[in-house]
């Protein structure tokens, strides 16, 4: 119990970050579709960025989690970090994704480019909470196991419950 309790408290911090605007993207998700990041500048999204394997490997049922815990019309993006595949593989891990998850839109940076501009580093995940289009929350830790990931992202659904702007 005290170990849980001191990831939630450490799940608080709000980074330095917050009031910048999105960073600008422009990726491919598993069908093959554009999304930009002026696609969130209008009302919560919330941005889960996966440097690693381990983490992206449990996306869908993430995503089902935070879905639930998100307030109604909230955007959820979700972006997997796969610079470090061989480009021949990309392809690969496209369409497994299409076939597994295909109603979970799952965006792909293929260059590791929005990685710098979320800094996000490797073996990392980055929880990021916009309203329009500004960084109200924002966390980023390494993965190190399943229940930390949810106790993140109950802080991040929190945040976007929050009427109470960010500082």
């Amino acid at each position: 119990m005290k170990i849980r309790g001191l990831i939630a408290v450490g799940i608080l911090l709000i980074s330095s970050s917050v009031g910048y605007s999105i960073p600008p993207f422009e990726l491919r998700d598993q069908s093959g579709n554009t999304v930009r990041s002026s696609d969130y500048a209008d009302g919560t999204a919330a941005l889960v960025y996966y440097s690693s394997r381990k983490s992206t490997d449990r996306s869908k049922e993430q995503y089902e989690v935070l879905k639930s815990l998100l307030p109604g019309g909230a955007k959820i993006v979700r972006i997997a970090n796969i610079q470090r595949a061989p480009g021949f593989i990309h392809f690969l891990i496209f369409m497994m994704v299409k076939n597994e998850q295909p109603a979970y839109p799952l965006l792909f940076d293929t260059t590791g480019v929005s990685a710098g501009r979320f800094q996000v580093d490797d073996e990392e995940c980055g929880f990021f909470l916009y309203r329009d289009g500004k960084e109200a929350w924002s966390y980023k830790a390494r993965y190190t196991n399943e229940a930390f990931f949810r106790a993140a992202l109950s802080n991040l659904a929190s945040a976007a419950n929050s009427t109470t702007p960010a500082k």
